[in-house]
């Protein structure tokens, strides 16, 4: 058993108040609050003080108090008394336990009803007392296996003359309770446990009800869902935001997402989770489906909350997501919604979502018609001003060209010019008037720059710059040759990005392409390294072949003063240029 950090003992004439009391059975009053409540802050020394008995809060308290003598309990535990509201740790650590409080005996105060209460729990003032419509008294109609209704029936037309007066208890009135608030009555009965509700169906239960602060919608319940959060009194709608995040981490119930924004626009983009439980007000017919197939966590992201469905194309960008759970009318099928694909500015991918046409859920029938199930973002928020970009420009620039000595010359360069070059040394050999700066584009196989190279011949060969096909990487394209009437648009249509670091053979030279990467200003730059090599020849094979032999291990260990006489073939092999490479083998075999 749970025990409040503080309870009214009601074994005296006059009830007290305790401190950290030892475990024992007590009741609680469950009412709606009104202007005139004994606090916390009045009892003073344990006792309520005098002054307090004129107000309307003190007969409540006296009368529950008195019930709860009547039926044997020692002990009863009322909000508006027994918690410190000054202190929030308290009204945390209270609220967050409330549902386990409850699991005693509950009494559950409507006041106000009719003067013959007689059967009043079958007729329009019962069901539409406010008692069934405030927050907070959900979780202490579930909570209790028992709960008895009252109200204070008047004999003579004063205050001193109203007497609490007995309706019936919740055991009893299972399905007229359940006709007022939607709650099955084998939940209400403790048949079945209330987890074995969905997500959307214990929403819904709380749709229409209201609570005197909004962040309250959330906070009463925590305990139909058995979580655990802080209280931020100011956070507004987040509250219930962060309840939904709560909730995510204990339960794969995909009704969850199951909700209804009959206020929004079809052009909308939100996120899965509700901003109040007043979009579940349709949802008390959804079940979830379990062990239908395997599942994939949801959870949330920096980019958004990361799920896997099936999805299916509707048409461009618009998208029918499959949820694993019923249709609203309960009538079998699967729920359906539509999603919408947003630019890529994050690093995900094409894979970013929001929801769009919230005012809908659609239904399929067939398992088939689903489409591919695939992992996607959804955007809780979209469209309000993001965070400034880490780096406001990514560019790609020509740093370092073939070898001088192999005189190869650049020839031409086109493509979408960066303002922002970054200064270089060894700038030389990228002709006045050349661009060498270009902006890459953050999407995947853009191209940003198109770089053409003159060999010793005349004949050219072109090097195509942009993004990969992973985000927020620069690949590149060679390819032999140059077509000069070709448009930067006709270059992009064909751009293949490849791997950079390996050799591409264009058959009269190798070509490399390696990227070193700088931050500078806030810009991030992709500097660009073109290597060109001669291809090998018979004689790199043989020289090669050579050191590789028993030969030359042979050589390896002849006296140095035989050895001394003989060139060493590694300087050979390292030697830059075809003639030096033929001139230094012939010497070694003249030898």
């Amino acid at each position: 058993m749970s025990m409040p950090n503080h309870l009214l003992n009601v074994e005296e004439d006059i009830p007290r108040l305790v401190s950290h009391p030892e475990e024992t059975p007590y009741a609680i009053l469950s009412h709606r609050w009104g202007n005139d409540e004994v606090l916390y802050e009045d009892i003073v020394g344990g006792f309520i003080q005098v002054s307090c008995s004129k107000q309307v809060g003190y007969d409540k308290i006296i009368g529950a108090c008195g019930q709860a003598k009547r039926d044997g309990h020692t002990h009863i535990w009322i909000d508006s008394c027994c918690i410190d509201q000054r202190s929030s740790t308290a009204l945390s650590e209270d609220i967050n336990s409330m549902y386990r409080y409850n699991a005693t005996m509950c009494y559950a105060y409507l006041a106000g009803l009719p003067n013959n209460p007689f059967d009043a729990h079958f007729g329009p003032s019962f069901a539409n007392h406010e008692w069934f419509e405030r927050g907070w008294t959900l979780q202490e109609l579930i909570a209790p296996k028992e709960v008895k209704f009252f109200t204070d029936l008047d004999l003579g037309g004063n205050r001193d003359t109203k007497r609490w007066y007995y309706l019936g208890r919740k055991t009893e009135m299972c399905d007229s309770l359940s006709r007022t608030t939607g709650i099955d009555p084998s939940i209400l009965s403790h048949e079945r446990h209330v987890r074995q509700a969905s997500v959307a169906k214990r929403m819904s239960w709380a749709a229409k009800r209201k609570t005197r602060k909004i962040e309250d919608r959330a906070y009463c319940m925590m305990g139909l869902f058995d979580v655990n959060m802080p209280m931020l009194y100011g956070e507004g709608e987040k509250a219930f935001i962060r309840l939904q995040e709560e909730i995510m981490k204990d339960s794969s119930d995909e009704s969850l997402f199951a909700w209804r924004n009959g206020n929004a626009h079809p052009n909308d983009h939100v996120g899965l989770l509700a901003t109040s439980p007043a979009m579940f007000a349709d949802s008390g017919q959804i079940v979830g489906y379990y062990d239908w197939e395997p599942r994939v966590p949801f959870y949330k992201t920096n980019f958004g909350l990361q799920i896997t469905l099936h999805i299916r194309l509707v048409e461009k960008n618009l998208y029918l997501a499959t949820l694993n759970c019923t249709r609203p009318q309960g009538s079998g099928g699967f729920a359906a919604l539509y999603l919408k694909k947003l630019d890529n500015r994050s690093g995900t991918g094409d894979q970013q979502y929001a929801r769009v046409q919230s005012g809908k859920i659609l239904g399929l029938n067939n398992a088939n018609e689903r489409g591919n199930t695939t992992t996607i973002y959804v955007r809780q928020t979209v469209g309000l001003p993001g965070a400034l970009p880490i780096f406001p420009e990514h560019i790609v620039q020509l740093r370092l060209g073939p070898n001088p000595a192999l005189k190869y010359k650049l020839h031409g360069t086109m493509g979408i010019v960066s303002k922002n070059p970054l200064a270089l040394n060894n700038w030389s050999w990228v002709p006045r008037g050349l661009n060498s700066a270009f902006r890459v584009i953050l999407e995947k196989n853009k191209l940003s720059a198109v770089a053409v190279f003159a060999r010793p011949d005349g004949s050219k060969f072109t090097v195509l710059l942009g993004s990969s096909s992973d985000i927020g990487q620069v690949a590149a394209e060679v390819i032999d040759g140059c077509e000069e009437n070709r448009t930067f648009g006709d270059w992009a249509q064909i751009f293949q990005p490849q791997a950079l670091g390996s050799l591409v053979d264009l058959g009269n030279d190798l070509v490399r392409i390696d990227i070193e990467l700088r931050i500078v200003h806030g810009y991030k730059y992709y500097l660009v390294n073109i290597h060109v090599e001669e291809p090998p020849t018979m004689v790199d094979d043989m020289i090669d072949m050579f050191n590789e032999t028993s030969l030359r291990v042979t050589l390896d260990v002849l006296p140095p003063e035989i050895s001394g006489m003989i060139p060493d073939t590694r300087k050979v092999t390292a030697a830059t240029g075809r003639k030096d490479r033929l001139a230094g083998f012939k010497r070694v075999f003249k030898h």
